[in-house]
């Protein structure tokens, strides 16, 4: 959780005090934008299970991949599974929306840039995207 802002974590714990939950903290950071993931299983769906948000159209179809909340630094707070149908076109990432205030707001990590009027993710988008989904144990091609 190294992308979590220190100064905010810390002053709403000082302001909520025993009310503090992390997990809400976590949950209710600034979205930056959404990406679907065509991957089923990663370490980070496994290791914050707390984050996946119910999805019923996954739960009946299965689950082709995960749509996934990013803060400014990268960092998925919310994960949704999706179904097939609830994932067009092929690619292995795709992104779904950008909060352009925040975007102007925080720019340093460079996800994503709009070019010709449209938002793309960037190499640094793409190379995030690629650490969050790594399988350690899977072959590589």
């Amino acid at each position: 959780m190294l992308g979590l802002d220190p100064r905010s974590l810390l002053l709403a714990q000082r302001q909520q005090g025993d009310k503090f939950n992390l997990l809400q903290f976590i949950r209710k950071q600034t979205e930056l934008c959404r990406v679907l993931v065509r991957k089923t299983d990663f370490p980070w769906v496994k290791r914050y299970a707390a984050l996946v948000r119910p999805n019923p159209a996954a739960q009946q179809e299965g689950t082709a991949g995960y749509e996934l909340a990013l803060n400014f630094n990268g960092v998925p707070f919310e994960l949704i599974p999706r179904a097939a149908s609830e994932m067009p076109g092929k690619a292995r990432y795709q992104l779904l929306s950008v909060n352009e205030p925040e975007q102007r707001r925080n720019p340093c990590r460079r996800l994503v840039v709009e070019k010709g009027g449209r938002w793309e993710l960037t190499p640094h988008g793409i190379s995030l995207l690629d650490l969050l989904a790594y399988q350690p144990d899977a072959p590589r091609p």
